[in-house]
């Protein structure tokens, strides 16, 4: 059976071809390689495919892949996505913050918008209001015991009324104590510069400028007593500081209210605001 010819390109590929190293001088064979095209192609082609696996498993599992353009580290994409969210929260704080302070500046400078509200409300809301209010014989139930405590003294009260106190200053009386006009304590004008004291021994709660009583000094005392000294020039003491009684805690000057210097000064016992001119002698 006649033998099968292969095709002339096979032929060329399969040829085989002698690669030989000779010495110049002596002329002696030193080595010797038969190598055909598809040998080489094979060779050739298995190096180039395990440089290009060897390139892709070095740039997906060692840090060399962050050298590359738009590739990052997954450390430093967690740090972006930190500080981003972080610049959002700061953003939303400074805008609360923001319209705060607006709304202060606003109320100081008097331009603050009347509120929307319809002024009118319905009549069916009128007349719901209207039942709210109390009958005659609640009125007269209420007017008993209002009567009935009204010269009564809590515990704290008379605690209160036993105490020695130290006059903040010495000065004329320019507006007692008058609740029904919601006005709490009593004004007591003296000369610019006077040192308002302390009542009573006591921790320092508060120690501010305040846009409706102006610079405010507030004492916290035993028994649940509280003093406050307030529309004065300046404050001497911090929010957290321990005073005696009789110790400067603020100056008297032209604050916050009225055309003279004087000081504002009240005094609370459980919750409740006492004539401070039944205790201390201005």
């Amino acid at each position: 059976m006649a033998q099968r010819k292969l095709p002339l390109w096979t032929k060329k590929w399969l040829h085989k071809y002698r690669v030989v190293l000779v010495d110049t001088q002596s002329f002696e064979e030193r080595f010797s390689l038969n190598l055909s095209a598809l040998n080489v192609f094979i060779v050739v082609g298995s190096s180039a495919i395990t440089l290009v696996l060897l390139t892709l498993v070095l740039i997906a599992y060692t840090p060399l892949r962050e050298y590359i353009p738009g590739y990052a580290s997954t450390q430093l994409r967690r740090t972006a996505v930190t500080l981003a969210a972080k610049t959002d929260s700061l953003e939303s704080v400074l805008a609360q913050q923001t319209a705060v302070w607006s709304t202060l500046e606003a109320i100081l400078q008097g331009t603050l918008p009347i509120d929307s509200l319809d002024p009118n409300p319905p009549a069916s809301v009128v007349a719901s209001f209207e039942k709210l209010k109390p009958s005659k014989v609640e009125k007269s139930f209420i007017e008993t015991v209002q009567a009935s405590e009204k010269f009564s003294l809590s515990p704290s009260q008379k605690v209160a009324a036993s105490l020695s106190y130290t006059a903040p200053v010495q000065g004329t009386l320019l507006r007692g104590f008058a609740p029904g006009q919601n006005h709490w304590g009593v004004d007591i004008a003296a000369a610019e510069g006077t040192a308002v004291k302390a009542c009573l021994d006591g921790v320092v709660i508060y120690s501010d400028w305040s846009p409706a009583m102006g610079y405010t000094v507030c004492l916290q005392h035993a028994h649940d007593l509280v003093s406050y000294y307030s529309n004065a020039s300046a404050v001497l003491k911090r929010r957290g500081a321990r005073v005696r009684a009789g110790e400067a805690i603020a100056l008297l000057g032209r604050g916050f209210e009225g055309p003279s210097a004087h000081i504002h000064f009240e005094l609370w016992s459980g919750g409740k605001a006492i004539n401070p001119v039944h205790s201390i002698s201005f």
